[in-house]
């Protein structure tokens, strides 16, 4: 009789009591005075469960295999489904039938990966090639996600991706373990603090396009150019970057275009921050 079809129950119930031995092992046995064996659906205090007894009639607990399949008898003896905590580990076993399910499962709209034994996985686990963050609850982890210090962006599928990516609008660049990169060139491109790819701007003595791309020989002192500039009321200078040291208590900063600040008398680049 397999546990996995529902059909092999016998739901023309027997009346019975439950026994106990001297050893602690119990029983069900029948008024007719047979027992059971196999599995059986026991009506105890108003609720139904599904057990298991052995072929010498005694009830089973703990993991239980039939035809191929894992099963989870309860402590007492009833059949457990969905979520269980065995031995420190999460398993999930099928709402149906009680089947120990593996791999990939999608459950209550997340999605978890049990591993060959059943038992949720959780943290970094590369499956077909590709890498998957699975959370401290076991779900699956998609979109931006920071672990150990660093971002990762992970996909709608979960894969976690590499290499220059466009994200709402926006070029990231993931280095090959899928950290988000920041603050630094990345060939001859610039990504900022939050790893957006800067546009239109200088980088230090640098020019980026529009494109993200340097400009070599781009002239900081050239009016016709449309570099990003910052400056304030006082002084004649501009700076590449709002965040130059020369600006570290200004208040009020203006942005614009070289030819803006040259208009606001500003005729010269900061020596600080286009050095």
């Amino acid at each position: 009789m397999a546990l996995d079809n529902e059909d092999d129950f016998d739901y023309d119930f027997q009346l019975g009591y439950w026994m106990r031995s001297s050893n602690g092992k119990w029983w069900f046995e029948y008024e007719d005075g047979t027992y059971a064996v196999g599995p059986a659906v026991i009506e105890t205090d108003g609720t139904y469960a599904v057990y298991y007894f052995d072929k010498s009639g005694w009830m089973v607990t703990g993991w239980y295999k039939e035809n191929g399949d894992w099963f989870y008898f309860k402590p007492s003896g009833a059949l457990a489904t969905g979520w269980q905590k065995v031995g420190g580990k999460w398993y999930y076993l099928s709402p149906e039938n009680g089947v120990m399910l593996k791999g990939w499962q999608q459950i209550g709209g997340k999605w978890y990966r049990l591993n060959g034994s059943g038992a949720m996985l959780t943290g970094w686990q590369k499956v077909g090639g590709s890498w998957y963050y699975l959370n401290g609850a076991g779900d699956m982890a998609t979109g931006w996600k920071k672990v150990g210090g660093k971002w990762y962006y992970l996909n709608e599928s979960g894969a976690m991706l590499t290499g220059w990516r466009e994200i709402n609008g926006t070029w990231y660049h993931l280095n090959n373990s899928g950290a988000m990169s920041s603050s630094r060139w990345v060939g001859n491109y610039y990504v900022n603090g939050s790893g957006a790819m800067v546009t239109n701007a200088w980088v230090g003595k640098y020019y980026v396009g529009s494109d993200g791309k340097w400009i070599p020989n781009y002239s900081a002192g050239n009016s016709s150019n449309n570099a990003t500039v910052f400056w304030v009321a006082g002084g004649d200078v501009y700076h590449s970057t709002s965040d130059c040291p020369s600006l570290a208590r200004s208040k009020n900063i203006k942005s614009g275009t070289v030819s803006d600040a040259n208009g606001a008398g500003k005729k010269r680049a900061c020596s600080n921050c286009f050095h």
